[in-house]
């Protein structure tokens, strides 16, 4: 008796924990790679940021997000780069840098390097597509 009253207190304590995380952790990466941007633009226009060294790869990663509806506040999404971001699924609100913006399926939006982006399930779920692009 003793011993399943541990093992139900352990898995509420597990539980817990788990539900106090703030950062968002389900996704699955559909892509991670490299883009050669001199190569790609050789010959052709191609618009980029005044400065960007043409001669390093950017990192690309596109990951889809499996997002649950929580009662507690917004969950943060970390950002390691420019990103733009595309609801497939759901409804979602976006604080961004502090503004809050309502989102629903196929709407799109962006958010630069150290910018602070939470997300709040206005539903059941919502599967949201990231594409980041990264000099790292």
């Amino acid at each position: 008796m003793k011993r399943c009253l541990l093992s139900i207190v352990t898995l509420l304590l597990v539980v817990a924990v788990s539900n106090a995380q703030d950062t968002i952790r389900k996704s699955e990466v559909i892509f991670d790679g490299t883009f050669d941007v001199a190569h790609a633009a050789k010959g052709r226009p191609f618009a980029l940021q005044q400065g960007t060294d043409l001669k390093r790869p950017l990192r690309l990663i596109i990951r889809l997000w499996d997002l649950e509806t929580n009662n507690r506040p917004p969950q943060t999404l970390p950002v390691s780069g420019f990103v733009v971001m595309s609801l497939r699924s759901g409804r979602l609100e976006t604080i961004i840098d502090g503004t809050a913006t309502r989102r629903a399926p196929e709407d799109f939006w962006t958010a630069n390097e150290g910018s602070a982006v939470q997300l709040r399930v206005l539903g059941q779920n919502a599967i949201l597509e990231t594409i980041t692009v990264s000099s790292k």
